[in-house]
Order: C-alpha cells, then structure tokens, then sequence
C-alpha cells in the first residue's frame, strides 16, 4: 500500500493471490461497478432517443411549400389581424386559421405523436 516502497516479485505474486481474500476495499469496487453500469445504460438511452428526435426534425425540416401556400401565406400577413398591426381592423381569423390549416396540414397531424415523444 507504501507506494514508496519497493514491492519484489514473490511479495507481489502473494499479494495478488490473497486480494480476493483480504478485500483491502471491501464490496466498494462491485457497488461502484453497479453504479456506473447503471449510469451508462441511461445515458445510452438518453443518447438513443436524441438521435431518433434528431432524425424525426430532419424529416420535419424537408417540407416543401407550394407556391400556392406560399401566395396564401403573402395575402395573410397583409391582413391587420394576422399580423397583429391593428386591433381596430375588421377580423380575418378564419381566413388566417384556414390558409395555417391548408398549408400545414402535414404538421398538424404529426403533432400528436411530437408531443407523446416530447413528453
């Protein structure tokens, strides 16, 4: 245990010979070896489900709007309401939740599932 001293042959083959016997460190190596064990195995899922949330926002992110969509998406940021420039102007909510729904349609129906994997 002197590290300063200077073990010989013999004396170290003994020694490694009655460790199992002697437990100089008693069960700590086998509870720390648990531990860690147990800390991986989360982490790997951890590291798992981030690179399959990672692989899900690519496919989210690939979404191509028509140029229609995108006509619809012009008109209604014109729209007061909409864009929130007046609240004085004549409401066009419907038309704003109807081109969002048209246009995003892909999106809200995997929000479900996005939110059960969030949570």
């Amino acid at each position: 245990m002197n590290p300063l001293r200077n073990v010989n042959e013999l004396e170290k083959d003994c020694m490694n010979q009655i460790q199992t016997d002697l437990k100089p460190f008693g069960n700590l190596p086998q509870k720390i070896s648990l531990l860690m064990e147990r800390s991986f195995i989360a982490w790997k899922t951890i590291l798992k489900t981030l690179d399959q949330a990672n692989e899900i926002l690519f496919k989210l992110l690939d979404v191509v709007i028509s140029p229609q969509c995108i006509n619809q998406l012009t008109k209604m940021q014109q729209c007061h309401v909409c864009s929130g420039s007046s609240p004085l102007s004549k409401p066009c909510s419907g038309y704003c939740l109807n081109v969002l729904k048209g246009c995003f349609a892909e999106m809200a129906e995997i929000d479900p599932q996005w939110n059960s994997m969030i949570g």
